[in-house]
């Protein structure tokens, strides 16, 4: 630890800078050079606190001024005067009446020698004498290179006699530059010696405009401040090493070298930079009489007009529903048969009540006129032509309930049509009866037809919905109806139950999601260049119509969203490569479409955009 240290005040230094100063101070004595009028020397109170705090730690305090309202609390606590160069001059003592083992820190100072230029402050020239007369040195070392204190033992205290013939004299410190000072040449005396200095004052530290490169700039100061090679010790200050470093000194050199290397290699091949890009954004609201049909090919935001893919989904239900009434009936059996046209590729024509004859001799009427297919001919093989009609008993009972039989045609016997056109049933006759038996009532029939076209048109919507994508959009109304109603037996015939059998159909447009998003993208960008938002975005549809002989659907779409300014990303990445922080902040003032920016430098060291592309990440957000 030094024995002296020297702290200039400066006029506007804070009491409380200049008090934890002097706390940090490891030195036993410490010197304040203080100028006339001082912020510090305007209270009393100051000057008794550094009392209190030196009696404490049993360090001395020497003062140097020209302010007479210090000099007297400086006699009030106690402390040393170093004398002026004015007043130096004219107390002035020899060198023979100082002993070797006095303290050697400048002239008492009294009221008698004062003159008009005490009042002078210490300049700089008188500064730089004051740490040179407290600086140790040895001069009669010859070693090119000293060992710093810190790595040395400390060695014993021992007494040190002036030398013989030491009697300069202490002349006036500033006014005689032929003065020879004293020197106290002993290994307890070593003076740790500063450069006075100005105590900076917080309020007054420029203040930083821009905080996105504080951060790293102060800490990459910090770094290559913190592994700077050590300096080379004072000569004098250790034992000799004859001009040849220590181990424990190379160590450090190549700790140092080593790190600086490590440091410079970090620093070129790991910067980084995230750019963050938030773009403007504005509020969009509008309307647009829309068409969609499978005859447009692309979104056209002038005529309103999108393409649309027709959908279409058929279903067929049936149900039985058992006959409700009873009574004496006499029905004829009934049923129906496929018949077959093997004779020419002619259609053959049958009237009402035609006859078809079982192969047990029971004859059935057809109850309406029809037309049996001609064959086809192709390749030298016939197709017979064929139709399934109904057929009713020639007459009442249970004797003409049959099972599957063949038939032919009565009215073509004897002659070549005959085996030509024949008959085939399936399914067995019913319905053949004499007596009581169950009736079907028109409510049966009624209640079937309601509750099979409701399943019908349902099941025909569901299988139509079944057909649409994800990506797929569609706009009710859906076109659904029943096309076509069966029943296997008419209000009062008589038949345990009636099978009722309906046909429904779901027709609409189906319209891409992406393609309604390209329509209102083209629509904001008529009058700039945006980006659609899908967050928050609203659509909706009014007086939707769907045409199904058109296969068109007609609606008002109502949009409600946000759309941000579009952004040339590859050009900007590009451009701000290499850019400081003046220059990039330049280039972005200049691009209107920037709402704001943020960037992210890694590591803590990287301070501008690198010229690398692959080390810059672009992200624009929403």
């Amino acid at each position: 630890m030094a024995d002296t240290k020297i702290i200039n005040i400066q006029k506007d230094d804070a009491f409380e800078e200049v008090f934890n100063e002097f706390e940090r101070a490891e030195a036993s004595e410490v010197i304040f050079i203080m100028p006339k009028s001082s912020k510090f020397a305007r209270r009393e109170e100051h000057f008794a606190a550094l009392a209190d705090a030196a009696a404490s730690t049993e360090r001395t305090i020497t003062i140097m001024t020209a302010d007479e309202a210090v000099h007297n609390y400086a006699r009030k606590f106690g402390f040393k005067l170093l004398a002026s160069a004015a007043r130096k001059a004219t107390s002035a003592k020899t060198l023979s009446n100082i002993k070797a083992d006095d303290e050697v820190i400048g002239l008492p100072i009294d009221d008698a020698g004062k003159d008009e230029d005490d009042d002078a402050e210490p300049n700089d020239e008188e500064l730089a004498a004051l740490e040179e007369e407290l600086e140790v040195e040895d001069k009669d070392s010859d070693d090119d290179m000293a060992i710093p204190l810190s790595v040395q033992p400390e060695p014993e205290a021992e007494t040190t006699e002036a030398p013989a013939g030491y009697t300069a004299e202490l002349t006036a410190m500033r006014s005689n530059k032929e003065a020879t000072y004293p020197r106290i040449n002993t290994a307890e005396d070593r003076i740790e010696t500063i450069r006075p200095r100005r105590l900076v004052d917080a309020k007054r530290t420029e203040a930083i405009e821009d905080d996105w490169l504080q951060k790293s700039a102060n800490i990459g100061a910090n770094l290559w401040g913190n592994i700077l090679p050590p300096k080379e010790p004072p000569r004098g200050s250790g034992r000799l090493t004859g001009g040849r470093p220590s181990r424990r000194k190379k160590k450090w050199y190549f700790l140092a070298a080593g790190l600086v290397l490590i440091g410079g290699l970090l620093y070129v091949s790991l910067g980084s930079a995230k750019v963050v890009v938030s773009p403007k954004i504005e509020a969009v609201a509008f309307s647009i009489n829309l068409t969609v049909s499978e005859e447009y090919t692309a979104p056209d935001p002038t005529l309103g007009r999108l393409p649309g893919q027709y959908l279409f989904a058929e279903k067929e239900i049936s149900r039985q529903y058992p006959a409700t009434d009873e009574k004496q009936v006499v029905q004829k059996a009934r049923g129906e048969i496929t018949v077959y046209n093997t004779f020419s590729s002619e259609p053959q024509p049958l009237v009402a009540t035609t006859r078809f004859e079982s192969d047990k001799g029971l004859i059935f009427r057809v109850p309406k006129a029809v037309t049996i297919p001609g064959a086809k001919i192709s390749g030298g093989k016939t197709t017979p032509g064929s139709i399934v009609i109904p057929v009713i008993a020639d007459k009442a009972g249970a004797e003409y309930n049959i099972g599957s039989s063949r038939f032919t045609i009565p009215g073509f016997k004897g002659g070549p049509k005959y085996d030509g056109f024949y008959g085939q049933s399936v399914a067995a006759m019913t319905g053949g009866k004499i007596g009581m038996a169950k009736v079907i009532t028109e409510a049966d029939i009624t209640k079937g037809k309601a509750e099979v076209a409701e399943e019908a048109l349902t099941a025909a919507r569901a299988e139509l919905l079944a057909k649409v994508g994800d990506n797929t959009k569609i706009v009710d109304p859906i076109a659904n109806q029943v096309i076509e109603t069966k029943t296997s037996a008419e209000a009062g015939d008589s038949f345990d139950a009636v099978e009722v059998s309906v046909k429904a159909t779901a027709a609409t447009v189906g319209i891409r999601r992406q393609d309604i998003l390209d329509l209102i993208t083209a629509y904001i960008n008529k009058t700039g260049s945006w980006v659609l938002l899908s967050d928050g975005l609203e659509i909706s549809y009014d007086n939707p119509k769907f045409a199904p002989e058109q296969k068109t659907l007609n609606a008002v779409m109502r949009v409600k969203g946000r759309a941000a300014a579009q952004l040339n990303r590859e050009k900007i990445a590009t451009d701000i490569l290499g850019f400081s922080q003046q220059k990039f902040k330049e280039y972005i003032a200049g691009i209107k479409e920037i709402a704001s920016v943020k960037v992210y430098f890694s590591p803590f060291w990287v301070h501008s955009i690198p010229d690398d592309k692959t080390k810059v990440k672009l992200e624009i957000e929403y």
